[in-house]
């Protein structure tokens, strides 16, 4: 199932992975299922690590405000 959400709106001549389930039929171009997940899981590091990056960044934001701010919580 993975393998069709991927695919889907690939290219036209994938429909034959998309009804196997099977990405040895692909003949878009010479893939193996190895490359194709590594592919799939360097694209989705890459989208996590920007994500990331910028949670940093707005932590980085919010500790300055707190700092110059000198927030006390009196309980």
């Amino acid at each position: 199932m993975r393998i069709l959400r991927a695919l889907e709106g690939a290219c036209s001549r994938c429909m034959a992975v998309a009804v196997s389930n099977d990405i040895e039929r692909c003949t878009c171009h010479n893939t193996t299922y190895e490359s194709f997940e590594r592919e799939r899981y360097n694209a989705e590091a890459k989208r996590l690590k920007c994500i990331i990056t910028k949670l940093e960044e707005e932590n980085e934001y919010y500790r300055k405000i707190l700092e110059n701010n000198k927030i006390e919580i009196q309980l």
